[in-house]
C-alpha cells in the first residue's frame, strides 16, 4: 500500500540505488561540520515532500495521508505502522512519534550530549531517530520555506538539532 518512497541524500553522487534526491546547500560556509551541515537535512526533505503532495505530482500524491521521515538506520514495521497511524485522522493536523519528555525540556545539548552554547529550546518535539509521522493537514499547514530560512547560519534557529526544528 505505499505507493510513494523517496530516499533523500547529502551526497552528491548519483549512482546510489535506490536513486535519492540530493539535499544541498549553495553558498554555506566551508567550515560547517559534517554535523551541523546534518541538521540542515531534514526541513527540506520535507519542503520537497510538500511540494510533491501539493503539486501532486506526476499523479502520485493525491491520496498521501501521511508522510513518515526517518533515518537511513531506522527500521519501520510496516503493520505496526499502518495500525497506529489508521487509528488516527490524517485530516487533523497530526505530528507524531516519540515525544521528548517535559522533564527534558529546555534542551540545549546536541545527539550526543554536547552543550550548544547560547542554544536552548521549550518546545515540544519528536525525537528524529525513530522517525517522525505527519498527517497530510500537518504538511499542508506547515510554512516550510520559512522554516527553512530561520535554520540557516545567523538565523534563529542555527545550530538547533533538526527535530528541534520540526517541532
Amino acid at each position: 500500500e505505499i505507493l510513494a518512497c523517496i530516499f533523500f541524500s547529502d551526497s552528491r553522487n548519483p549512482t546510489y540505488s535506490p536513486a535519492t534526491i540530493a539535499v544541498q546547500f549553495d553558498g554555506l560556509a566551508a567550515s560547517l561540520s559534517d554535523y551541523e551541515l546534518a541538521q540542515l537535512r531534514y526541513l527540506p526533505m520535507l519542503d520537497h515532500v510538500r511540494k510533491l503532495i501539493v503539486t501532486n505530482k506526476n499523479g502520485y500524491f493525491a491520496s498521501v495521508k501521511w508522510v513518515v521521515i526517518c533515518d537511513d538506520d531506522t527500521f519501520v514495521f510496516y503493520n505496526n505502522l499502518h495500525r497506529v497511524l489508521s487509528r488516527m485522522d490524517w485530516e487533523e493536523r497530526l505530528y507524531t512519534g516519540q515525544v521528548v519528555k517535559d522533564d527534558h525540556l529546555p534542551v540545549h545539548t546536541d545527539g550526543y550530549g554536547n552543550e550548544i552554547p547560547g542554544v536552548s529550546n521549550s518546545i515540544p518535539f519528536v525525537y528524529g531517530g525513530g522517525g517522525s509521522a505527519f498527517s497530510r493537514a500537518a504538511i499542508l499547514a506547515l510554512d516550510t520555506e520559512a522554516c527553512i530560512a530561520k535554520m540557516l547560519p545567523g538565523q534563529p534557529w542555527w545550530k538547533w538539532q533538526s527535530d528541534w526544528m520540526l517541532g
